[in-house]
């Protein structure tokens, strides 16, 4: 808040951080808005970034679900948002997001595609690029969340 208040974004990284979690956050009826960048990794580059790694490989079958939901839900929040509200911290405001009918997607997106080997050294531009892009897209955005798609898209 002490950022938004001297007319400065914050930036939140995460692994990952679902902009649900971030609206739905107690505080978070005090930000002027929420601008999302999503590092997005298709499911073939994300396992085999994943196997290199020394990920155990029976989990790759969750990561890649689950950033399949952080791409689905980036884009539109009534997808399946069981995902993270089940478990979730009692003082969370989920309503602020869930569907209403009415009301219109809490938070603006831009998604970045980081599948392309050639992608790494390009990266930084195109991820400060697509802050600057998100941002844009709503004037009052104060906050901007920055999620990698489940720990292998960078």
């Amino acid at each position: 808040m002490r950022s938004q208040r001297a007319g400065k974004h914050s930036l939140l990284c995460g692994d990952p951080v679902p902009p649900g979690e971030v609206v739905a956050a107690p505080s978070a009826d005090q930000l002027d808005g929420v601008a999302v960048c999503l590092l997005d990794v298709s499911p073939a580059a994300q396992r085999d970034r994943l196997i290199r790694r020394g990920d155990d490989p029976a989990l790759l079958p969750r990561h890649v679900a689950f950033a399949g939901w952080m791409r689905a839900h980036v884009a539109d929040p009534a997808h399946r948002p069981d995902v993270i509200i089940g478990d979730g911290w009692d003082a969370m405001r989920w309503e602020r997001w869930l569907p209403s009918g009415e009301r219109a997607t809490p938070w603006t997106g831009h998604v970045i595609d980081t599948s392309a080997p050639s992608a790494a050294p390009t990266l930084r531009r195109e991820a400060s690029c697509g802050i600057a892009s998100a941002a844009r897209k709503t004037t009052t955005a104060r906050t901007i969340a920055i999620a990698a798609a489940d720990s292998g898209a960078t």
